[in-house]
């Protein structure tokens, strides 16, 4: 009987944060991409229902391109019901 264990949303989105600050060296971010994306937790405050639930971001643009000299920003939004529910990524402009 093959039983997959279910990752608590929390225990999922730490580790996400432990990638997002480099905690133990830890980065899903490689190569050419380390250090053009850069993200982490939306400040909070002890009224937040929420703390792990909103991340804000920035990518810079390939290097030499024309896109190279834009930097891209985004929000996002994580559900309750992650990772079942994917997250919901906004640009800003």
């Amino acid at each position: 009987m093959d039983q997959k264990i279910k990752i608590p949303r929390s225990f999922k989105l730490l580790e996400e944060y432990d990638n997002a600050v480099g905690k133990e060296s830890k980065t899903k971010l490689t190569g050419q991409h380390r250090g053009l994306i850069n993200y982490g937790l939306m400040d909070y405050t002890r009224e937040s229902k929420d703390p792990l639930g909103f991340w804000r971001g920035i990518i810079i643009g390939i290097q030499g391109k024309q896109s190279g000299e834009l930097f891209y920003n985004f929000e996002v939004t994580i559900p309750p019901k992650y990772p079942d529910v994917a997250p919901i990524v906004r640009f800003k402009g």
